[in-house]
């Protein structure tokens, strides 16, 4: 109590006349500030994912209290949100990834690599929240939340294009903005190429977002897309003590073989209106995704393939008073889901 006391007293008072700057959130589907917002939430705002220009997630991920992102080969990652860093089957159920609201993918279909399927270069702001999910998120919110809040038509004043060039042949392209400073309509590219500092660990990728924005039924109507590509050489894991301090071997890749082939697209809609005491929003979606990739880190190295096609709505109306809020909404959704795993050779490796 004594720390918070003087650390309140060493803050500026603001001047008479002066409004501080209010933090908002909109993890309720509904901007709200977040001295209201019931639950332990994080919010990395545009301006720090635009000074942070991440090349890999974790680089992004880990400037929000209790998350680390570990980072794996190319752009490849393991989650924690206040847990174990979770792998494989055990991460399935773990974490909800959501794009504007929205999952990027069906509940119970999961991929621990998930936010290469995400335009975080792009977005204007993450919102993290920290432990269980309630069903307002939707499923897979064990341990939290992360929702990529995308930017739409009106969110930046100016068009702009960036290139950037690094070691091990590292190339990034970057363009993004209104078409004019009137317009309905948003769009952002980045296309990534990356030779990687070890021996054939080479990725190119590309993700791309786009908005438009209308007038609905009273209400306001914003559809997007979403798509990204993923072309990933694999590198292996180095073995024996102290290999990483060796630099004959620090740089080698023991699977040559191993790569990863990923793609998803996402077309969704929002539309919301606002009446006062009460506000309706609707967010329909048709989502794909298609992966192939090779088990090197298994016995017998088996290819899977993965991929789903789903559909589905979320809808809510919250109604407001002095004393309450109330929020009654359904999530309907239709997936269809495939996996498949060829092994070519014989298992090898330990009884």
């Amino acid at each position: 109590m004594i720390i918070v006391i003087a650390l309140l007293a060493a803050l500026p008072m603001p001047a008479d006349g002066e409004v501080l700057s209010e933090i908002v959130v909109t993890s309720h589907r509904r901007d709200q500030p977040l001295a209201e917002h019931l639950g332990n939430i994080d919010l990395l705002d545009s301006s720090l994912v635009d000074s942070v220009k991440h090349q890999h997630p974790y680089e992004l991920m880990t400037r929000a209290a209790g998350v680390w992102v570990s980072r794996g080969s190319g752009q490849e990652h393991l989650t924690a949100i206040r847990s174990p860093v979770l792998s494989g089957a055990g991460s399935c159920g773990g974490f909800l990834f959501l794009e504007d609201g929205i999952p990027i993918r069906p509940a119970g279909f999961c991929n621990v690599n998930q936010l290469f399927e995400v335009a975080t270069e792009q977005a204007r702001a993450v919102e993290v929240i920290r432990g269980p999910g309630n069903a307002l998120y939707g499923s897979n919110a064990l341990h939290g939340t992360f929702n990529f809040i995308m930017p739409s038509p009106g969110d930046r004043a100016d068009s702009h294009g960036t290139i950037e060039i690094g070691s091990n042949e590292f190339i990034r392209v970057r363009a993004e903005g209104p078409l004019d400073s009137d317009s309905s309509l948003f769009g952002a590219f980045h296309y990534t190429d990356d030779g990687g500092f070890r021996d054939d660990s080479g990725y190119t990728q590309w993700k791309f977002h786009g908005k438009a924005a209308a007038s609905l039924l009273g209400g306001d109507l914003v559809s997007a897309f979403s798509a990204t590509d993923l072309d990933q050489e694999t590198a292996g894991f180095i073995v024996g003590q102290d290999a990483y301090k060796d630099p004959t071997v620090n740089r080698s890749n023991p699977n040559p073989e191993a790569f990863r082939e990923a793609s998803s697209q996402r077309l969704y809609a929002i539309w919301s209106r606002d009446a006062g005491d009460f506000a309706i929003d609707v967010r329909p979606f048709l989502r794909h995704s298609d992966m192939s990739f090779l088990q090197h880190f298994l016995p017998g190295q088996p290819l899977e393939e993965n991929g789903h096609v789903s559909f589905g709505a979320l809808a809510s109306v919250t109604t407001q008073s002095e004393r309450q809020t109330t929020i009654v909404g359904a999530d309907i959704e239709w997936s269809d889901v495939w996996l498949e795993q060829t092994q070519f050779g014989p298992t090898e490796g330990s009884d």
